[in-house]
């Protein structure tokens, strides 16, 4: 945060609050990413037989 905000000028209370909020933030973000990707590639459940979609057929 404190790289791309470097060429703002940001007032002391944002500025401090960025630097007390990263630290617990920044892990917690990281977190809900890692947990959320994984579910976007599972792989569907394929049948037994991959020529037959029905028992019947």
């Amino acid at each position: 945060m404190a790289g791309s905000a470097l060429p703002f000028s940001l007032p002391g209370t944002v500025e401090g609050l960025l630097l007390r909020t990263k630290p617990v933030l920044a892990p917690v973000l990281s977190l809900v990413r890692v947990v959320s990707v994984p579910p976007r590639f599972r792989v569907a459940v394929q049948p037994s037989r991959p020529c037959r979609t029905r028992p019947d057929s």
